[in-house]
């Protein structure tokens, strides 16, 4: 199974391999494999030959990828913004994974701060 994690480009590369490490823990503990691509590693492997930001995130949505995975607090930038919003109208499955390495489904993310650009969107579960 392929995910997408969705870390931002400020992360640091010890948080990326801690979550990576996260996300391979709990599909072995349900009996699966996974194969998580980074955004970081996604972006230089791709965005030269997608050229441009849109056309980035619509490869990563139309990648064949079985989910968005997006780390932190729930509160993200507008790229990874644009990320979940494109996942879900393809009705791809985006999973928010909690400070505390649980996965949670995420249903919608609305804007908090249209001011701020790295986390004015919020990600929304079930109510």
């Amino acid at each position: 199974m392929r995910l997408f994690l969705a870390n931002a480009k400020a992360t640091p590369e010890i948080d990326v391999a801690r979550y990576t490490n996260q996300l391979t823990a709990l599909a072995q503990r349900d009996g699966l494999v996974v194969e998580v691509t980074t955004a970081r590693d996604h972006w230089e492997a791709r965005y030269r030959a997608a050229g441009s930001i849109g056309s980035w995130i619509y490869e990563i949505v139309n990648s064949g990828f079985a989910a968005v995975v997006v780390p932190g607090d729930g509160c993200v930038g507008r790229i990874t913004a644009e990320i979940v919003t494109g996942a879900l109208a393809r009705r791809l499955r985006v999973l928010w994974l909690a400070p505390w390495g649980e996965l949670q489904p995420v249903q919608e993310i609305r804007i908090v701060d249209t001011e701020g650009w790295r986390d004015g969107w919020q990600l929304v579960g079930r109510a």
